[in-house]
């Protein structure tokens, strides 16, 4: 008999997990839930994005506020995908 394979992806561009054993339902249900908080980060600072980029009296962007936005973004995501990996 074959020797099964289980591989996990995150969709983030980081090589497949191989796995030791397939996921449990509640694995999967974990995995599901991180993915939705995920979403709902990226829906939030796509907002706060749109919201920095508008203009300040000048009527120029407001360049320090989008990233300002943008490193506090990717911090909270990437704690959020070492959160699926732990």
């Amino acid at each position: 008999m074959k020797n099964k394979k289980y591989f996990y992806s995150n969709y983030t561009g980081m090589s497949p997990v191989l796995l030791q054993k397939p996921l449990t339902a509640n694995e999967k249900n974990d995995i599901a839930n991180d993915l939705l908080a995920l979403e709902d980060l990226i829906e939030q600072y796509t907002n706060r994005l749109a919201g920095a980029a508008q203009t300040t009296e000048t009527g120029q962007p407001d360049y320090q506020a989008l990233a300002d936005h943008l490193k506090t973004a990717r911090t909270e995501l990437v704690n959020v995908q070492r959160g699926l990996f732990k």
